[in-house]
């Protein structure tokens, strides 16, 4: 993730400060765990937490591979997790890899408040209805956010409540199999016989997945247009694949 575009400060705000002081007359000593492949976004983040958290415990993780292992060796009652990262340092950093770690800590035995951030968390709108139920508080925003919006959104997934932005709540809610189907045509190629073969269902059902995939994404038939190059240009606007 682009550390360039970020426009935290390090200095603490009112309301970290405030923060602060809450967390001073709990006796809880939370552990949070901040995972970031850019070392100037992750010392940042553990610096804000830092100063409105003094007791917490901080655990730092750069890549999916590192930030798995931290979740399942320790109890994190908060993860901070960028959207996009590598499954191991020094390899790209990929939407998909994210999202895969989000899934990953959201089934910890440990019940664990989540904090996504990312240039664009469009990609959530695919966990909507994971997100919805889950029980231990989840929060998402743009890396763009001010630091005090930061802090109280990673409050507000302590607190077991549930936020996501406008542009990810007002994205139609679409079913896992339709995605599947996305995914297998526009990531890996298939044909629909095959996507049929992968996901154990009928040439039939695959093709009124297509047609249901079409009208969530209102995308209307053109003689002049190739229809599934556009279904793959809206797909691709709306988060459903990288």
């Amino acid at each position: 993730m682009s550390s360039d575009r970020i426009n935290w400060r390090l200095l603490v705000s009112d309301s970290a400060q405030s923060l602060a002081h809450d967390s001073d007359n709990s006796t809880h000593s939370p552990t949070f765990l901040v995972v970031d492949d850019h070392d100037a976004v992750m010392q940042c983040l553990i610096s804000m937490l830092r100063a409105s958290y003094p007791k917490a415990t901080l655990i730092a993780a750069q890549d999916q591979k590192t930030a798995v292992a931290k979740v399942r060796q320790h109890r994190i009652d908060l993860a901070i997790l960028d959207l996009e990262l590598p499954e191991q340092l020094g390899e790209t950093a990929r939407c998909k890899t994210g999202v895969s770690l989000v899934r990953t800590a959201m089934k910890t035995e440990h019940a664990t408040s989540i904090l996504v951030l990312g240039e664009s968390i469009k990609p959530l709108v695919r966990m909507k209805a994971e997100i919805y139920q889950y029980k231990a508080g989840f929060a998402a925003a743009s890396k763009s956010k001010p630091v005090g919006d930061v802090l109280k959104l990673a409050e507000l997934a302590l607190s077991g409540s549930i936020y996501l932005p406008q542009d990810v709540r007002s994205r139609p809610q679409v079913n896992e199999k339709w995605v599947a189907v996305l995914r297998l045509k526009y990531q890996e190629g298939l044909s629909d016989k095959a996507i049929a073969h992968q996901l154990g269902v009928s040439a039939r059902t695959v093709r009124s997945y297509w047609l249901c995939i079409q009208d969530v994404l209102n995308v209307h038939d053109d003689p002049d247009k190739d229809l599934r190059v556009q279904i793959e240009k809206a797909a691709r606007q709306q988060g459903l694949i990288d």
